[in-house]
């Protein structure tokens, strides 16, 4: 069984207005944010996953191990993706969708698809969020722990003490429509925008505001927050019931922030001595989206004509054209629309100055460490766009358009853009610390391995030494390692030539979430009748997990069309149990849609919230469906089956259940 799903992601336009594209494949948790617009100019029609869930990783992979110039079946395990998908038209795309799944799932986008964005989109929340302050004088200079490991070990005698300095957060809230509850979420060491490595969350209680403290509006509520032991600078979001007020702000040891949020007039200020650090992020990101709304949205397709033929798109689309509105333009993939992209990555000249005379504008107070990290996350955040666009679709179409000599001159073209970046520019601490710079080298290096032919590991071995290149090869891993099939040879080659302690200690950890073997975690499950259970005193017999949320298609589809036929065809039969575990918050909403999203006849639970990020966190889950099988002792067989279609899947049950069971290794496989 293999579907499509149209994803159009509006995406972000570089300052230089070069053009590129972004896509979701996995469904998350429910929460998509109130505050968020998708306000990009630019959209990719593309296609080519084939499955319904798993990790939204960059389509284009480099090769490790002996897995040179070879392409992952997409089947290889449940979180594995078509590496380099063929793109998709839109009419190839409308008829393959079967029609009342087809509005199914497209009712589903705002519930399902958009709660996980891939890596290298920034959704900033689209209010008109005015800033009444300005520069507040008093910054002062913060080091940024030069030579250091991130976490020094204790008994390191020839490691001078770190300093610790805590953030200092007062704030105060009007918020008319009682949305939820605050919540500052901190990441320490930035790897991944779905990781939680490193992340620590801080629920905030609110309390009226009394006129002798100052707080004259009835309406406003106070919060306060210390933020203790923090090393190095680190980011700092702040959400109302997980929709982002603040997204992935730079903090530095020892700022001490004022922030004033009026949801009732969308306004967001700040104060206090890091307010300048606070300013100038948002200003560079708010000319930013300015910037995008202004342009035309542009949709990247093979043939437009494939849309516009539809019923009566271009009449529509025609329409809009004489209007004072938005305007959506097309391009086609194809050697023009590279060049373009190209040539805005040699323009670095002109966007880092643009970013320095905004810095200039908004951060005239900042210390010089905090300024440079702020513009090494802007700078890095405009090219990420391009090089993204180039390797995720722009190298996979016109690899099949342009042949020999033609091919090879884009090729050369493209990686001497790519070997064009001002890292000069900036200190090298800071490049350790960037969260965008991070995501724009992964997306970078990535696209060098496979011109070169090389692994992602050689690449950075090429160009970075020291702990960028630790943190570089880490990072990699904890987003790519489950789609390769042997993890555990990865894990020991990348650890042998990772030089820190932290990162070898890190990349080691990610055993426990892609290598079989280990005991399931006790989790404590609430039942449909509001028992507490652990999952330690369920029956001791080979079960098949199934974890899932009730607002994702994906999960629906997966259950109904995959794992109910094979547990009521074949694993009953066999003596394995099934059991689906929901990680709703809303247990309502759980009970409600249990007869679409799973079944009465088989047990049904529901994760405690603290428990649910138990399990977020020990197993580094990305993305729901996902399935468990563990035997009699709960040692984890597998932590997915094959779901490219219903023989591999139940090929792949097969095989697992064998290991333990010999004498059910039969080859005759039913059809589900």
């Amino acid at each position: 069984m293999k579907n499509f799903l149209l994803t159009c992601f509006l995406a972000l336009l570089c300052l230089f207005g070069s053009t590129f594209s972004a896509q979701s494949k996995v469904a998350e948790s429910p929460g998509v944010g109130l505050l968020h617009r998708f306000a990009g100019p630019t959209v990719s029609l593309h296609s080519g996953d084939t499955h319904r869930g798993g990790d939204a990783r960059p389509d284009t992979f480099p090769p490790e191990l002996s897995l040179v110039d070879q392409h992952l079946d997409p089947g290889a395990g449940e979180e594995a993706l078509s590496l380099h998908p063929a793109p998709v038209t839109v009419s190839a795309i409308h008829n393959k969708r079967d029609a009342n799944r087809k509005e199914s799932e497209s009712q589903s986008l705002a519930s399902c698809v958009l709660c996980r964005t891939s890596n290298n989109i920034f959704l900033q929340s689209s209010l008109h969020l005015e800033i009444d302050g300005g520069p507040v004088p008093g910054d002062r200079a913060v080091p940024m722990a030069s030579n250091q490991s991130p976490n020094p070990p204790a008994n390191d005698k020839n490691q001078l003490p770190v300093e610790t300095n805590p953030v200092l957060i007062y704030g105060e809230l009007i918020n008319p429509d009682s949305l939820g509850p605050l919540k500052v979420e901190l990441i320490r060491h930035y790897t991944d925008r779905k990781s939680t490595f490193e992340k620590d969350d801080f629920p905030i209680e609110t309390w009226p505001g009394e006129f002798f403290d100052g707080v004259v509006d009835p309406r406003a509520q106070k919060f306060s927050l210390s933020i203790p032991d923090l090393t190095q600078p680190a980011y700092l979001s702040l959400t109302i019931q997980n929709r982002p007020l603040l997204d992935r702000y730079l903090i530095f040891p020892g700022d001490s922030l004022k922030i004033g949020i009026n949801l009732a007039q969308s306004t967001l200020v700040f104060g206090g001595p890091a307010a300048a650090q606070m300013e100038a992020q948002f200003q560079l990101r708010r000319i930013k989206l300015q910037n995008e709304f202004d342009q035309p949205r542009k949709i990247v397709v093979s043939n437009a004509d494939d849309l516009l033929d539809q019923e009566d798109n271009r009449e529509r689309w025609e329409a809009n054209q004489v209007k004072f509105s938005s305007k959506l333009e097309f391009e086609k993939y194809g050697p023009e629309g590279l060049d373009k992209i190209l040539g805005s990555l040699q323009n670095q000249d002109t966007l880092l100055c643009q970013i320095d005379e905004w810095l200039d504008l908004f951060g005239k107070n900042l210390s010089e460490q905090k300024k440079d990290l702020i513009r090494l996350d802007a700078f890095s955040g405009q090219l990420l766009g391009p090089v993204s666009m180039i390797n995720r679709f722009y190298y996979h179409e016109l690899r099949g358009q342009l042949q020999g000599e033609a091919w090879t001159e884009k090729l050369d073209l493209i990686l001497n853009a790519l070997l064009v970046f001002k890292e000069g520019a900036f200190d090298p601490e800071s490049r350790k610390i960037s969260a965008s710079y991070l995501d724009f080298q992964m997306e970078r290096l990535a696209l060098i391995s496979l011109i070169k032919g090389i692994s992602f590991h050689d690449a950075v071995e090429q160009t970075y030494q020291g702990e960028l290149a630790d943190k570089l090869k880490a990072s990699f891993l904890i987003q790519n390692l489950k789609r390769y099939p042997d993890p555990k040879a990865l894990i020991g080659l990348y650890s042998k030539t990772v030089q820190s302690a932290f990162w070898r200690n890190r990349i080691q950890q990610l055993s426990a979430s892609t290598i079989p073997g280990g005991t399931l975690i006790s989790l404590e499950l609430e039942d449909t009748l509001g028992n507490r259970i652990l999952t330690s005193s369920l029956p001791a017999k080979p079960t098949l997990i199934y974890f899932y949320f009730s607002t994702c298609v994906h999960s629906a589809y997966y259950f109904q069309d995959l794992l109910w036929p094979l547990y009521k065809v074949m694993a009953k039969e066999m003596g394995v149990s099934l059991i689906a575990i929901s990680v709703d918050k809303d247990r309502n909403l759980w009970l409600k849609r249990l007869p679409e999203y799973s079944n009465l006849e088989i047990p049904n639970y529901r994760l405690t919230e603290s428990n649910k990020q138990k399990l977020v966190d020990y197993y580094e889950f990305s993305g729901y469906p996902r399935t468990f099988f563990i035997d009699a002792d709960r040692r984890i067989l597998s932590f997915g089956l094959d779901r490219t279609d219903s023989a591999k899947f139940t090929r792949s049950f097969l095989t697992i259940l064998s290991a333990i069971n010999p004498s059910n290794s039969n080859p005759n496989i039913p059809t589900l």
